[in-house]
């Protein structure tokens, strides 16, 4: 799941999770189940945590600082 999928289009300072992300509607029975909202959740929450810690918007964080604190954390991430 790409981290533009967790981030609102016109909204800043908002981050989704879990049944709220952005997918194709062909995707939505896949990213409803539990796994899914699991990881998207862990990472909405590491990603907020780094937008807060480097003083940027959410959609402005560096993904690979988000990966590595998820690798760091042992997610999962395919």
């Amino acid at each position: 799941i790409p981290y533009g999928a967790l981030v609102p289009v016109k909204v800043d300072n908002l981050l989704a999770a879990g049944p709220c992300i952005d997918s194709e509607i062909r995707m939505a029975d896949l990213v409803r189940l539990i796994p899914n909202c699991f990881v998207t959740g862990h990472a909405a929450g590491v990603a907020a945590a780094v937008a807060v810690q480097d003083r940027c918007r959410p959609r402005d964080v560096e993904i690979a600082k988000v990966q590595k604190m998820l690798r760091q954390q042992e997610a999962y991430l395919g």
